[in-house]
């Protein structure tokens, strides 16, 4: 009888070490091991379940927050008077060291444009400012009486398809990057730019310069 109090006394402090007593400590323990193999009760439990719910929300509070700044948030939405708007703006460009496109993106987002469709409408104003100064190329060209050869029109082909296809690849990465980022790093980049052209022009103005 001794023997088997002590037995039982055994079985009971075993269980008492786990934190369970009897049956129930068992089915406890089980569960806590089959929970512990599926890897949580709930995707909620687990941090990956909540950086997956917290990423689309976290996107829709931005786009709510981007409707509530700008009345156009997508390019399809911009009248004409809007896009004549940014239109004066471009011509801002033609001041020596102006970004076309970084006067064309401030005033989209001036006239009521968000970040997204400024940028998405001032890739849209290149097409044709850049065909306009082909256009004028080649009249001049052809003017002046000058006669491209087989190998030149190759050459100029190539470079076309080249730069368009690149184009789109580029714009492609832009777009991506400006739905997530701002213009902080191109401010910067314009700044740090901007100084170091204006110190060679001093320096050279002062004779510093070999």
């Amino acid at each position: 009888m001794a023997q088997l109090r002590r037995h039982r006394q055994g079985l009971a402090e075993a269980g008492h070490l786990t934190g369970e007593e009897g049956p129930q400590g068992t089915a406890h323990i089980s569960g806590h091991r089959q929970q512990a193999k599926h890897g949580g009760s709930s995707r909620g439990d687990s941090p990956g379940g909540d950086a997956e719910s917290a990423g689309p929300q976290q996107a829709d509070a931005e786009a709510a927050a981007e409707a509530s700044l700008f009345k156009v948030t997508n390019v399809d939405d911009i009248d004409w008077k809007t896009a004549l708007k940014i239109g004066f703006f471009q011509c801002l460009a033609m001041v020596p060291g102006t970004s076309r496109s970084g006067a064309t993106i401030i005033g989209g987002m001036l006239t009521g444009c968000s970040r997204t469709a400024a940028t998405e409408f001032t890739f849209f104003l290149t097409i044709p400012v850049m065909l306009g100064w082909g256009v004028v190329k080649v009249a001049k060209f052809v003017l002046a009486g000058v006669a491209m050869t087989q190998t030149e029109i190759v050459v100029l082909v190539v470079g076309i398809v080249t730069a368009f296809v690149l184009s789109v690849i580029s714009i492609k990465f832009l777009m991506g990057y400006i739905k997530k980022n701002d213009f902080t790093a191109f401010g910067i980049y314009r700044i740090i730019v901007g100084a170091l052209v204006l110190g060679y022009f001093a320096f050279e103005t002062m004779g510093m310069l070999p």
